[in-house]
C-alpha cells in the first residue's frame, strides 16, 4: 500500500483490537463507564517519554527541531491553541527546542492519557498512581555513540509519588519518596 494511503490510518495501529467477545468494547469506553473488575490498580508514567521519540522521529531521521521547527510542530499538533501552549511551554524554557518538544509530547500523549486513565479508574477502584522522574538514573535504552543521552533517553528510577487519597489527575510535589 502505498504511504499517502496509509499515512490516515496510522493512529489505528496503537488502539487495541476491540468488538469480539473476548474484548466486546473499547477498553477507554468500558475504563468510562466503569465496566471492569474492581481491583487496586498501579498506574505509572514516565516524565520524559517523548525524550526517547524526538530523537527517532526528528533528529534521527535529518529533521531536527529547530527554534522555527518547534513553532510549526505547535501549529500542526495545536492549531488555533499553539499560542497558548508554547506559552505553557516556551523554548527558552528548555535546554533545546527539541527538548521543549519532548516536553509537550510527553504531556500530550503520555501523562494526560494516564491522568484520564487514572481519573476514570478512580471513580471506581483505588488507584495507586507513580511517575518515573529522575533524571539522574542511568538511561534504559543506549544511545548511539556521541549521541546526547543524558538530554533525551528517558530514566528507569523512580521518584515516586505513591497515593490513593490524592486528587485523580493532580501533579505530584517535588517531595515524592525516591528509590533505586
Amino acid at each position: 500500500m502505498p504511504m499517502d494511503e496509509l499515512l490516515p490510518h496510522t493512529a489505528r495501529f496503537v488502539m487495541p483490537a476491540f468488538g469480539d467477545p473476548v474484548q466486546p468494547e473499547s477498553p477507554a469506553d468500558a475504563l468510562r463507564a466503569g465496566r471492569f473488575h474492581r481491583v487496586p490498580v498501579l498506574s505509572g508514567a514516565t516524565q520524559d517519554e517523548g525524550r526517547l521519540f524526538v530523537p527517532l522521529f526528528y533528529e534521527f531521521a535529518g529533521a531536527p527541531v529547530t527554534p522555527q521547527r518547534y513553532g510549526e510542530l505547535l501549529v500542526e499538533a495545536f492549531g488555533e491553541a499553539a499560542e497558548q501552549v508554547e506559552a505553557r511551554y516556551p523554548v527558552e524554557a528548555y535546554d533545546s527546542p527539541a527538548l521543549a518538544w519532548a516536553a509537550v509530547i510527553t504531556d500530550r500523549v503520555w501523562w494526560r492519557a494516564t491522568q484520564e486513565q487514572n481519573r476514570s479508574l478512580a471513580a471506581h477502584t483505588p488507584v495507586f498512581a507513580f511517575e518515573f522522574a529522575d533524571r539522574d538514573a542511568s538511561a534504559a535504552v543506549g544511545a548511539p555513540p556521541g549521541f546526547p543521552s543524558e538530554r533525551f533517553t528517558p530514566r528507569t528510577s523512580c521518584t515516586c509519588w505513591i497515593s490513593s487519597g490524592r486528587r485523580p489527575g493532580s501533579r505530584p510535589s517535588s517531595s515524592g519518596c525516591r528509590s533505586r
